[in-house]
């Protein structure tokens, strides 16, 4: 329920900014790619392996001017980390496995609903084509996480789909920045985009068995703390609509 109330309130927000844009300079449009996703300050290097995943939605913007404007993203984001360290603890897994288990690889799949307001600068190239460089804050509402925990015992590989929700953080909040390339075609604008988003904290500090997300060092009398930010390069491609 409460991640329902937030989405609407992100889209009342998104309509009362649609009035604001629907003046001369304003646009909208859509775009989707792919996306590059993993944990930041991972100093452990329990995930140190990206999840490739999708980013796909929708956005509206206003040119103030011949060079500044500002614009609002609402994109639904596939985040995470992929890494040989287990998300269910091993006293568990060896209870109900029995000793002897090696680990494969395990997929942090962290989705989410981000929404960023962002300031935007465009330079003309010419009649037809335009660079717009971005930057601005994003606030990130969970949407689902869980992890693929595959585990290795006599040489068979058996799999477990672990839900995440009562670790992770519900908010993120973190900022993007992003350079586009943009063509017109007719009454449209075709765009190209690269962006890099860092995120906050991923999880809340407890394991799903409730102890502290912590990890004994070689070398540390004290154990260290697993906290780790999201962090992602993607590529979009997609279309503008002038109004």
């Amino acid at each position: 329920m409460k991640r329902i109330s937030t989405v609407v309130l992100l889209m009342l927000a998104l309509s009362a900014f649609t009035t604001v844009a629907r003046a001369d300079g304003g646009y909208a449009g859509f775009k989707l790619g792919g996306i590059n996703a993993t944990f930041a300050d991972d100093e452990l290097e329990k995930y140190p392996w990206a999840r490739t995943g999708f980013t796909a939605g929708g956005f509206i913007g206003k040119d103030t001017g011949k060079l500044f404007g500002f614009r609002i993203d609402l994109m639904y984001t596939q985040k995470g980390a992929q890494g040989p360290q287990p998300v269910v603890e091993l006293d568990y897994l060896e209870d109900l496995l029995g000793p002897g288990i090696d680990y494969g690889v395990t997929k942090i799949k962290l989705d989410y609903l981000e929404f960023a307001p962002l300031f935007v600068a465009r330079f003309g190239l010419g009649e037809r084509f335009a660079v717009r460089g971005s930057l601005g804050p994003t606030i990130g509402v969970w949407i689902s996480a869980e992890a693929e925990d595959a585990i290795l015992l006599d040489d068979q590989e058996h799999h477990f789909d672990v839900d995440l929700g009562e670790i992770v953080e519900h908010w993120e909040f973190g900022g993007t920045i992003g350079l586009e390339l943009n063509a017109r075609l007719g009454p449209y604008v075709v765009l190209l985009e690269g962006r890099y988003a860092r995120g906050g904290r991923v999880f809340e500090g407890k394991t799903l068995m409730g102890a502290d997300l912590e990890f004994d060092v070689p070398g540390q009398a004290e154990p260290v703390k697993f906290d780790v930010s999201n962090s992602s390069m993607s590529v979009l491609a997609g279309l503008m609509i002038p109004f």
